[in-house]
């Protein structure tokens, strides 16, 4: 019987795609070993396929464990997308099984192995258990990253740039990979049987009340129910010579890394807490202090990709939205310490084709920095920090001083009104552009289409005689004057608006009146594609300032701008590069109508008003040193 090697999260596969999940509870070398079912990009067709193979005596969380060459299903012929495995530690024997596509129930805990035959279980020389990574060792270890000292030679050492891509609250690429289908608005090309299947599977997420041609009117508050956010986006369009080999007479070479969101795991639930409170270990700054070893794992990958390499500097590119954007701001600043920071024991001399002589204070530079509208709200009651409106955030150094960078750029929502979504501001000391849109109408997320059903008003009490009904109240009254103010706006559009009211029993007995309550609700169907937008205009300056990335898919769907937003679009990105912003009347009205999310509003959830507006207008804090760091 053969053996294969593991295949992992972020591995290559012959079509150039990528796995894009893993088991969170089976880690090898630092990433989640792969399963049949998790899924995989593919380029090549253009589609999101699944995992099709595994090996039936090693199971992860129920699935088998995917080994080199198995075989992936999507859109290319069968049997022609198979998976590469860029590790050679960790062996499985070689006894595969292919299965139909099932979602995942619930998560199983733990790491189940079995071995059904002595075969199987000579195939494995040694097994290691250590509670968090399975390896199996065979007679020839890969050898370990030399750390002795290069001989010198005359060639000119390269420039390596590092990119650093961190996701938002909620916001994770391989989940949101996996739930692709459930957020389509168009299924009419689906057969029947088909149709019913998606519907089924897209369920089990949390998606419900699909309509008559299964586009889905509720979707999953979590990562599941997320589409990808610009991040995501941006770090797929990001050249990649950990998979790529360079040119002969190349100087510089790219290496993309990609941070899940905040509270969220690749093929796990969301962490509530950690999507509450900014902390944990899917918080803010734990994921700046796991940021370490998803470099080395790329720059494994760059070394057996580029063999012997020479790197005389490092470059970063940075990238975040919401707290990711927080996160990257925290990176910047480890980034900026004369050791490097946290970072300073991965990249040092003699490891990883750095010369011997690299110097992190004369070597290593940022060159830009793009930023999705930087939300913090790191809630941290035991170091006095009790709520997300407030510019504490103890722990996270979000000051980016003069001079951090080439390049500084942040991307605003000029329509996000949340009080806990406080914006952390990089003016005056960089450059700084309000775009029309509420907060994921910036940094992406929101599915092409989606139902909104809301409160728009904060209820309102009065009491009314038994006799008399509640449309006849001067709240009621009052209500419907706003409505009509709202209506000059374009609201609710081809949606429905108007006064709600609720009654309520009286705790006295001997009251004569009655309590109630006011509020004005709305129910609207409203597009995603606006984030797009912002998704061009933040390429287009990365691209003017150094970062590279590779032309938008005119075929790709997740980068389509609608026909009614061209000229829009248009207006918005030479407003990005310096003109004037000439959006018409009709163009905020439709925008307002079919495209700007309302994220603040007084529709409790789990019987809290997390999305409660600001009383006047969005908080905002200036961009100033951290207490407790340096300037």
């Amino acid at each position: 019987m053969g053996q294969r090697f593991v295949v992992r999260k972020d591995d290559s596969t012959t079509t150039g795609g990528q796995v894009l999940a893993g088991s969170p509870d089976l880690i090898i070398g630092h990433r989640l070993a792969a399963r049949r079912n998790d899924p995989v990009r593919c380029p090549r067709c253009g589609s999101v396929g699944l995992i099709a193979e595994g090996n039936p005596t090693w199971l992860a969380n129920g699935e088998p464990v995917a080994g080199h060459d198995h075989v992936v299903s999507c859109g290319c012929p069968p049997g022609s997308h198979r998976l590469i495995a860029s590790q050679t530690h960790t062996l499985m024997a070689e006894e595969s099984v292919g299965l139909d596509w099932q979602p995942p129930g619930e998560m199983a805990s733990g790491v189940h192995l079995r071995f059904p035959s002595l075969e199987a279980l000579q195939a494995f020389q040694q097994l290691e258990l250590d509670g968090q990574a399975v390896r199996v060792a065979t007679d020839q270890e890969e050898p370990e990253e030399e750390d002795e000292e290069e001989e010198l030679d005359e060639t000119p050492g390269l420039t390596l740039r590092l990119a650093a891509f961190f996701d938002g609250t909620g916001n994770n690429l391989a989940n949101a990979a996996l739930t692709e289908r459930c957020r389509q608005d168009d299924r009419q090309q689906l057969g029947e049987e088909t149709l019913l299947d998606t519907i089924a599977i897209c369920e089990r997420f949390g998606f419900s009340a699909p309509d008559e041609h299964g586009v889905f009117q509720s979707h999953p508050n979590d990562s599941y129910g997320n589409a990808p956010s610009n991040v995501a986006l941006l770090s797929e369009l990001y050249p990649d010579h950990a998979r790529d080999p360079l040119e002969p007479d190349a100087t510089m070479a790219f290496v993309p890394f990609y941070i899940e969101g905040i509270g969220t795991t690749s093929g796990a639930p969301d962490s509530r807490v950690s999507q509450a409170t900014g902390l944990g270990e899917t918080g803010v700054l734990q994921r700046v202090i796991q940021s370490p070893a998803t470099i080395k794992e790329q720059l494994r990958l760059f070394i057996r990709t580029n063999p012997a390499p020479r790197i005389a500097r490092l470059e970063f590119d940075l990238f975040g939205f919401s707290r990711g954007a927080a996160a990257a701001r925290h990176f910047a600043n480890e980034v900026l310490k004369p050791d490097g920071g946290i970072l300073g024991e991965v990249l040092k001399p003699g490891q990883f084709g750095l010369l011997a002589d690299f110097d992190w204070t004369t070597d290593v530079r940022i060159n830009f920095i793009g930023l999705f509208d930087t939300v913090a709200a790191i809630v941290d009651p035991l170091r006095g920090d009790w709520s997300p409106a407030n510019d504490l955030n103890p722990g996270i150094n979000l000051y980016l001083p003069p001079g951090c960078a080439r390049k500084v750029v942040q991307l605003t929502a000029a329509d996000e009104r949340r009080w806990n979504f406080p914006l952390t501001s990089v003016a005056p000391h960089h450059q700084e552009i309000s775009l029309p849109g509420a907060h994921s109408d910036i940094g992406g997320g929101y599915p092409a289409l989606m139902q909104e059903k809301l409160l728009l008003s904060r209820p309102r009490a009065t009491r009314v005689s038994p006799n008399m009904p509640l449309e006849r109240s001067s709240v009621w009254r009052e209500a419907q004057l706003e409505v009509a103010r709202l209506e000059l706006d374009g609201l609710p559009g081809d949606g429905q608006m108007e006064p709600v009211g609720w009654h309520f029993p009286n705790a006295n007995e001997h009251d004569v009146s009655q309590r109630a309550l006011v509020a004005i609700a709305i129910q609207r169907r409203v597009r995603g594609e606006l984030s797009r937008v912002a998704l061009r205009v933040m390429r287009e300056l990365a691209l003017q300032h150094g970062a590279p990335f590779d032309t938008l898919n005119a075929e790709d769907r997740r980068f389509e701008i609608p026909g009614e937003l061209h000229s829009i679009a248009t207006k918005i990105q030479a407003y990005a590069q310096g003109a004037p912003l000439r959006l018409s009347k009709e163009d905020n009205r439709l925008l307002r109508i079919r495209y700007i999310h309302l994220s603040a509003h007084w529709t409790p959830s789990s019987g809290v008003m997390v999305n409660k507006p600001a009383p006047n207008r969005r908080l905002s804090y200036s961009n100033k040193p951290q207490q407790g760091y340096p300037e």
